[in-house]
Formats: structure tokens, C-alpha cells, sequence
């Protein structure tokens, strides 16, 4: 069973997260992307713009999944719009990932700020099944 401590330990202490979506053709398609954790609550952010695919799949279901070698963690994706949380993520970011700055500032830019979504693991519901498409 998947413990909320250790799902947030996931995102705080791995460099780069496997987020897991379903394609149109329903396949999951694993997309290595950035995460952090703020004030106790995971985030994550779209630096791609509004063609990123695996974006649009996440906000559409309003959730994931994460996969963590065999482990999958599900979780709900919610938009955060409070511009104090939104400025705790941006910290974040700068606190993990500050020795990339090209990439941290695209993910740090009015467009990537107005992409954020807070990550809420949940219980999981069952084992993966079904091809798998790695991006």
C-alpha cells in the first residue's frame, strides 16, 4: 500500500518524476518531467506551452499517475491560482533545480506559473496493465 509520506518523499528527492498518461488510443505514455514539493504539498508545472501533450492529459482527467521504478503513484491534479503558493512554487523550483537555468526559466515564466498543479497522491487502484509508450 502506498503511504502519503513516502509519495511525497518521491517528489521531493527524485531529480526528475515519471508522470504516466493515457493516450487518445488509450496507452500510457511515461513522460520524464520536474516536480517539487512546497510547504508539504507536491506541484507541477507545464514549461512546454499549450501544445504539451502530456499537460492537456493531465488537466483534462485531473489526475496522474507517477511511476517510481515498479511503484505507481495516482494522484489528483488540481490548478492552483493563489499568486502567494504560486510564489512558494517558484522557490521551489529555484531550490531544486537552480543549477539548470535555462530550463528552470522557462519554468519559472508567466506561462509556466499559470500551468501549475498541485499533486495529491492517492490510494492506489490497481496494478498497471496495457502497452507502455515512453516519451
Amino acid at each position: 500500500m502506498s503511504e502519503p509520506g513516502h509519495d511525497l518523499e518521491y517528489f521531493e528527492r527524485t531529480p526528475i518524476v515519471h508522470i504516466v498518461t493515457m493516450s487518445d488510443a488509450g496507452h500510457e505514455v511515461v513522460t520524464p518531467i520536474w516536480a517539487v514539493v512546497a510547504h508539504g504539498h507536491a506541484y507541477i508545472r507545464n514549461g512546454h506551452g499549450p501544445g504539451c501533450k502530456w499537460f492537456g492529459r493531465v488537466v483534462r482527467a485531473h489526475a496522474a499517475e507517477f511511476a517510481d521504478g515498479e511503484r505507481r503513484i495516482p494522484a489528483s491534479a488540481e490548478p492552483i491560482l493563489d499568486p502567494d503558493a504560486l510564489d512558494r512554487v517558484d522557490d521551489a523550483y529555484r531550490a531544486k533545480y537552480g543549477h539548470q537555468p535555462e530550463p528552470l526559466a522557462l519554468m519559472l515564466a508567466a506561462d509556466a506559473r499559470g500551468d501549475t498543479l498541485l499533486i495529491t497522491p492517492q490510494q492506489p487502484r490497481h496494478p498497471a496493465t496495457g502497452s507502455i509508450d515512453h516519451v
